[in-house]
């Protein structure tokens, strides 16, 4: 990148200048420790779905070189939407979906109605057996 070639000072004014509006929106912190910082426009376009087809990874182990790379996790159809995971999908549903919140939406993917279903279900057996009890 040309700012690496800017003396340390400048290209930290130059990089902030960016980032700051980005870090604002996201009400992220300034002091977050990162090695660097990167714009993906491309990858900036998948959805977020929390059984995501594909998974976003940087290129390369020891040495970044600053491009991003988007693996197929599983086969997809012909048409078929890429979605990568905005959030750890190990959590549970009403974690992922308060979590997911933060971006402005609620998610009404497949596995959050799925795992939404058998939490009411389960829920309602619950409250059907405290009622016999009683």
């Amino acid at each position: 990148l040309a700012v690496d070639a800017l003396p340390e000072g400048e290209a930290k004014a130059a990089i902030t200048a960016v980032t700051s509006p980005i870090l604002d929106a996201l009400d992220a912190s300034y002091a977050t420790p990162c090695d660097g910082t990167g714009l993906f426009p491309l990858q900036a376009t998948l959805n977020h779905d929390c059984e995501p087809n594909v998974v976003l990874l940087k290129e390369g182990d020891e040495e970044f070189d600053g491009r991003v790379v988007a693996r197929l996790t599983r086969d997809v159809a012909a048409g078929e939407e890429l979605c990568n995971a905005y959030v750890d999908t190990a959590l549970p549903v009403r974690r992922r979906r308060r979590e997911l919140r933060e971006y402005g939406f609620v998610c009404i993917c497949a596995r959050c109605v799925r795992e939404l279903a058998a939490a009411d279900e389960k829920k309602a057996a619950k409250q059907a057996g405290k009622k016999r009890l009683k």
